[in-house]
């Protein structure tokens, strides 16, 4: 008998503790984000990684605000929802997240962080081995309106004390979202180039205020909220359609949840309509090539009986829309049709295409879900197809402005590149008192931006239209830099690569990387902004490169692509690319002197041209190695050119060279 009084009073236990454990915990990332901020675009796709780790324990809903300005059109649909949340929290920047309510990032230094990417896997880990005296489960059907009726949603939230005490605490608040977790756009829905969202906060029921929960829960009861809301009219699929639910501390020293639930996104019963399509670039040669085709396949996944007769396709090219072609004919469910589109041009440089459905029975039929009405943005680089000339003469002069110059272009791979002139390094309101251009003697240089955060491993390149050499002989390219190394662990790398085809494929004909590269070994103290290096005017470099392997080749593109490796940056300037071989024919130009002849610190050169013209000066000693080069602006008529002495005593060449005529003459240097 006390054997069985005591097998009985051991199983009353365990059932006890069955009833009345702590539930394991599910986390609450809430992001502030926007399809305008150019720092959430890089950061979205690795916090979703990383959230991803944890499998369902960990949930990240999106909140698309107004940071660092309006255009989100996720926020534009729902502004007070979200103005509400952020104002809750006190949110002014992006990216931005709160876990559990709470500022739970850690930056480099240690400080408290609200960026996403600093919250840690240990702290995660950390938060979800407390457990919950809260469970919470959410169910949800969305129901299609017949008769009239709206489409609409009923939602069940089971709050459940699993704990062995009453939970009674009038400042629990429960906020309930309806979520989209899959949003996708045929181009960016914005301006920073996002395409593809994540649980997306939609609707917050009944408002960003939530429901208070005044009732006590005894042990073990549960307490169920209910909602029947209509589904929004901005919502891009009831597919994709989920509900989030968790009950929040809504005291302002605390705001912590302490547990979580959510909806998955449920098949969808009754008679509806959905097409998803998805395509092909067509008819396209080469990236020379500025008009395209495109082959796009619809299916029919609906389970309406009406039958589709139409479908209006919209092409996008560089974000906007083109002229609609329409798809007549008779598509049934389970069905599919493939429609071809005439060519469509696209502009120099690198521009998104894409084609999307646009409506169906000239919008008589609505499609519940169009996030699956195309296919996967192709960002396509186009280059002009016309030859430039035999030469490059390139010194980034023209225009006054940070973009490219003619018959160049700058491409943008993770690295940002630009043109820029002395106000770049303004300080404290002054400007350098020298130009940034190579060694001082010009306004502008292109500066490939490789202290950038986050960039090691991507580049950006200068890519030159095409140019003939076919009557070229020991062609060679000579450019001014100036790159100092930053640190022991900066391994930033230049490369020039050329192409035969287009840019279809590229061939490696220089690579230099971090101490190999350098131009200078900068003091840093004496820099114009301390602690950067910014380049004096003695800190450049003339590089020279023997092209004479594509002599002779009709169409040749040249590419210099600069790769980050946590260094500073590489200053650019004053890119020649032209024959070896002096020809001897002055051409345009009458006469070339220079006094005083022999000379010292500098080279006074005067010059007789017939008309205007660009030329080339160059100095190069009586091995053919060039040891400076210069672009500048000759005038008809007399012209006088100072350029600086080689550092070395010796014999030199100076030519003047222009399209139309070339002169020499030695020059001594002591």
């Amino acid at each position: 008998m006390k054997k069985t009084f005591t097998l009985f009073f051991f199983l009353g236990i365990l059932s006890s503790l069955s009833v009345f454990a702590q539930a394991p915990r599910t986390i609450l990332i809430e992001e502030f984000t926007s399809a305008t901020c150019p720092p959430c675009a890089a950061t979205n796709p690795i916090f979703k990684k990383f959230v991803e780790q944890f499998g369902g324990k960990v949930i990240n809903m999106a909140f698309q605000c107004n940071i660092p300005t309006t255009g989100d059109p996720m926020y534009a649909a729902n502004t007070s929802d979200v103005n509400t949340r952020m104002t809750y929290y006190g949110i002014n920047s992006a990216p931005n997240c709160r876990m559990d309510g709470k500022v739970a990032g850690i930056d480099p230094n240690g400080a408290a962080s609200t960026h996403p990417l600093y919250l840690g896997a240990n702290t995660v880990n950390n938060r979800l081995a407390v457990t919950s005296p809260i469970e919470i489960k959410v169910t949800h059907n969305v129901i299609l309106g017949t008769g009239g009726a709206k489409d609409s949603m009923e939602i069940n939230v089971d709050i459940k004390n699993v704990s062995s005490s009453d939970f009674s605490n009038a400042n629990y608040v429960l906020q309930t979202a309806i979520i989209e977790e899959l949003i996708r756009f045929p181009k960016q829905a914005a301006t920073n180039g996002e395409t593809e969202f994540h649980v997306v906060m939609r609707k917050m029921l009944p408002s960003a205020a939530g429901t208070k929960i005044t009732d006590v829960i005894a042990p073990g009861a549960t307490k169920t909220v209910t909602f029947k809301a209509a589904v929004p009219t901005y919502i891009y699929s009831y597919k994709e359609l989920a509900v989030v639910a968790y009950l929040q501390n809504n005291t302002a020293s605390s705001k912590e949840i302490i547990q979580t639930g959510i909806s998955e996104p449920k098949t969808i019963n009754g008679l509806y309509y959905d097409v998803a399509a998805d395509g092909k670039i067509i008819n396209r040669v080469d990236n020379c090539d500025n008009t395209v085709g495109y082959e796009i396949n619809v299916t029919n996944l609906s389970t309406g009986t009406d039958t589709i007769k139409t479908i209006d396709f919209i092409p996008v090219v560089g974000g906007s829309n083109k002229t609609k072609s329409t798809w007549t004919g008779v598509l049934l469910p389970g069905g599919s049709i493939t429609h071809k589109l005439g060519n469509q041009t696209m502009p120099v440089g690198i521009a998104g295409f894409n084609v999307y459905v646009d409506k169906i029975n000239g919008g008589a039929i609505k499609d519940l879900n169009v996030v699956n009405n195309f296919g996967q943005e192709s960002k396509l680089t186009t280059f002009n197809n016309a030859v430039s000339g035999p030469e490059i003469h390139q010194g980034f002069e023209t225009p006054i402005a940070t973009t490219a110059p003619p018959n160049t272009f700058f491409l943008n791979e993770g690295v940002r590149i630009f043109k820029q002139d002395s106000t770049f390094a303004r300080l404290n309101g002054q400007d350098p008192p020298y130009g940034m251009g190579g060694y001082g003697k010009s306004r502008y240089m292109v500066f490939y931006a490789f202290s950038d955060g986050g960039v090691a491993g991507a580049s950006s390149s200068v890519i030159f239209d095409k140019i003939d050499l076919s009557a070229s002989k020991a062609t060679k390219m000579v450019w001014d830099y100036a790159y100092a190394v930053r640190d022991a662990g900066s391994f930033d790398k230049m490369e020039v690569l050329v192409s035969t085809d287009c840019g279809s494929t590229w061939t490696s004909v220089y690579e230099k990387q971090g101490e190999d590269m350098k131009s200078c070994d900068p003091d840093l103290s004496q820099s114009f902004i301390p602690g950067f290096f910014l380049p004096q005017t003695y800190e450049w470099k003339t590089e020279e490169l023997d092209l004479r392997a594509y002599d002779g080749t009709p169409e040749l593109m040249i590419r210099m692509k600069g790769t980050a490796g946590n260094g500073w940056a590489y200053f650019l300037d004053n890119v020649n690319v032209s024959s070896g071989t002096a020809t001897n024919n002055p051409g345009i130009l009458k006469s070339l002197s220079i006094a005083p002849n022999p000379t010292t610190e500098v080279i006074n050169i005067r010059v007789q041209a017939e008309e205007s013209s660009q030329a080339t000066v160059s100095l190069t000693d009586l091995n053919g190695r060039t040891v400076s080069s210069y672009n500048r602006a000759i005038n008809a008529g007399y012209n006088q050119i100072t350029i600086p002495a080689a550092a070395q005593a010796g014999v030199y060449v100076v030519e003047v060279k222009t399209a139309k005529g070339v002169r020499t003459e030695k020059v001594t240097v002591f």
